[in-house]
């Protein structure tokens, strides 16, 4: 049986689906320009072209793999979001929570490779995301 809509429902889902968003367009940014990929990490130090030609193209053909898979799973992301919304299936939210465990690790990564204030603000939209996620299955 389906109940009715509600507003808490509307918006868990719909934050969910704006990370799920912003990560296919930030992968697709770093996609066709890897360039900017340095802000995550402090390899701009490093310029690509005082590297050998090799190492310069496997670190440009990483960052690109990186971004696509960060494409794929906002892909991946939206089509459960739409799932979830739609047929308000528990699987649906089961499924989602590898979308903070991402983040939460993405996070714990930039802080172990020095970068505080940016793994904080992931640490802190990995417990937004999970909240979401909890009034989520509360409501399916």
């Amino acid at each position: 049986m389906r109940r009715g809509s509600n507003t808490l429902f509307t918006i868990a889902w719909g934050s969910l689906a704006a990370v799920s968003v912003v990560l296919v367009l930030v992968g697709g940014l770093i996609l066709y320009a890897p360039e900017f990929a340095a802000w995550v990490s402090d390899f701009d130090a490093v310029d690509l072209d005082s590297l050998d030609s090799d190492t310069a193209e496997h670190v440009t053909l990483i960052t690109r793999l990186l971004a696509l898979s960060a494409m794929g799973f906002g892909i991946l992301s939206l089509f459960v979001t739409l799932f979830g919304v739609r047929d308000r299936s528990p699987l649906s939210v089961s499924v989602m929570w590898t979308l903070p465990v991402m983040i939460a690790t993405l996070g714990l990564t930039l802080v172990l490779d020095g970068n505080n204030y940016v793994g904080l603000g992931m640490a802190f939209l990995a417990a937004l995301l999970s909240f979401a996620l909890v009034i989520a299955r509360k409501n399916t």
